[in-house]
Parts: structure tokens; sequence; C-alpha cells
């Protein structure tokens, strides 16, 4: 084999890897379902993705989004950037300002983002959006 299609085949798989990921599946799972090995071909993949800052972790949120989250040391980007991006992406009027939402979260005490926060399930897909795209 050619060294271009190695790399068209790896940049393949990759990209078919990426259109199944979900963060509603364990690797395993992912593994299963494209009917590749977990070891030889999700693995690589994964190390792949960390190893070039496309992924931070790699786990699998459960699926009734009743998972723990944590505030990063130090935000990549200004908060007042970042909060002018949440209110002009999610103008729902349940949803607070992105300053009030991150004193929520560090102040709770209820280490359950959703249980804590959210409050409604009838708001699971509305914040399940917002931490999906921040």
């Amino acid at each position: 084999m050619r060294p271009s299609t190695i790399c068209r085949d790896l940049a393949e798989q990759l990209i078919k890897f990426l259109d199944f990921a979900s963060m509603t599946l364990c690797l395993a799972d992912m593994a299963s379902l494209l009917d590749w090995d977990l070891d030889t071909q999700v693995f690589p993949i994964i190390r792949w993705l960390v190893h070039h800052r496309r992924a931070r972790i790699v786990d699998m949120v459960h699926p009734g989004l009743k998972t723990i989250f944590a505030l990063p040391q130090k935000l990549p980007t200004p908060l007042t950037k970042l909060a002018a991006e949440l209110s002009s992406t999610f103008s729902h009027p349940a949803i607070p300002p992105l300053p009030k939402l991150l004193s929520l979260i560090s102040t709770n005490k209820d280490p359950h983002f959703y249980g804590a926060i959210v409050g409604s399930k009838v708001m699971i897909p509305t914040y399940r959006n917002v931490v999906i795209s921040s």
C-alpha cells in the first residue's frame, strides 16, 4: 500500500469514528456498532485525539444526564466573551447568564449538575445543549 492510501484510509476511519461518536455511548459499544476492534482500532483513535488535543477526557455521559460536572481552573476565553456567546446561543429565560450559572455550579453542595441546577425534567434537553456546546 502506498503512503497516500494509508493516510487516506486512516483519515476515513477517523471521520467515520467522529461521525458515529456519541457522548452517551461507551467506547466498547462504539466499537461493537462500528464493527471495530476496541484495542486495535478504537483506542488508537482515542489516543490520537487526546494527544492532538482534539479531546480532553473521553468518557460516557449517562443517558439520564445525571453526570457530575466541575469547572475548569482557568477559562479558555475571557468570561465576557463566553457570556455573550451563551446568551446569544441560548435565549431561554430559564438559563441564567453565564456568571450566575458558574456561581450556581461552584457554590452548590450537590455535585450533580442536573439535579442541582436544572431542577426540571422539561429543561434537561435545553441544558444538555448548553453543556454540549460549552
